[in-house]
């Protein structure tokens, strides 16, 4: 009975050995050792798709080195993930202090004025990004983006073409035209344009995003079902690909038809609520994956 009881404080007793341990050896590594703990710790949280955990691991390590360039970034990459761009304009400042020919970060800055519709300050930093590499198809299409946003749409589709023909899924020049197909009313075109870029890159979410959009404008709701679950067998272990996986409700056209063949009842009534009420779940679910892509 003894020997029973004692197990468990034996147990507790190896536990806290263990953490004194463990912390002896936190306490004698080094700054930069803790530094790199921290940063690695936040790559594999990030990698796992916990951003909370990632983010705080990030911020322990520049509380070592404010200057340490991949915890900024994970950071830059949380703040993107999560829309939250005021923050990530303050981050990506911080990084391109460090480092003033980062492309990544000038296009990233650039596509946030973009948004704030300074279009003058998105194009002096497309001009810099083209500085370092005058090549950089994202600088591009950066560019590329401001002539349109300026009214330029001629010589931002030129562009955005020229830049297609290297590269068929790059994410702003594929937006520019098929933005631009849209405006003129071409749906049909735009879908062409996209089907042309999930040719080279079937797995492409955002493509697939602006599909679905499409689709959805032409009422072709069965194929809007089929590139749902493509979507969702791409990434079946993502909660939030499974929340559009509503069984498919019929196209008000036909559900008419079928109306048409029975007597008129509550049920159908019904049946067409509950038809929108999954819609619009699919649709909200989908808004947050587009949110993230």
């Amino acid at each position: 009975m003894r020997r029973t009881m004692n197990a468990p404080k034996r147990r507790l007793s190896a536990l806290a050995a263990t953490l004194l341990v463990s912390s002896a050896l936190v306490a004698c590594s080094s700054p930069e050792q803790r530094m790199e703990k921290f940063t690695n710790s936040g790559l594999a949280y990030l990698e796992d798709g916990d951003a909370v955990r990632a983010g705080i691991e990030f911020r322990n390590a520049l509380t070592i080195d404010e200057t340490h360039l991949p915890a900024l970034q994970g950071l830059v990459d949380i703040a993107e993930q999560n829309r939250e761009y005021q923050n990530m304009f303050g981050l990506l400042q911080r990084l391109i202090r460090l480092q003033p020919d980062n492309i990544e970060a000038l296009v990233k800055m650039g596509n946030i004025y973009l948004l704030a519709s300074d279009e003058t300050e998105a194009e002096a930093t497309a001009e810099k990004a083209l500085a370092v590499d005058p090549d950089n198809l994202d600088a591009q299409a950066l560019k590329a983006s401001v002539f349109y946003k300026v009214g330029n749409r001629a010589r931002a589709v030129e562009m955005a073409q020229s830049i297609l023909a290297k590269e068929p899924t790059n994410r702003n020049a594929v937006s520019l035209i098929v933005a631009d197909l849209v405006r003129q009313d071409r749906i049909s075109d735009a879908l062409a344009q996209i089907n042309k870029g999930l040719a080279t890159n079937e797995d492409n979410t955002l493509l697939q995003l602006m599909k679905i959009e499409l689709l959805g404008k032409l009422g072709r709701d069965k194929e809007v079902d089929a590139v749902f679950k493509s979507l969702i067998a791409s990434n079946p272990d993502d909660p939030s690909y499974q929340a559009t996986s509503s069984a498919p409700c019929q196209s008000r056209k036909e559900r008419r038809a079928a109306a048409r063949r029975r007597k008129p009842s509550t049920l159908s009534g019904d049946l067409d609520r509950d038809c929108d009420n999954a819609r619009s779940a699919r649709w909200r679910a989908l808004l947050r994956i587009r949110n993230r892509a």
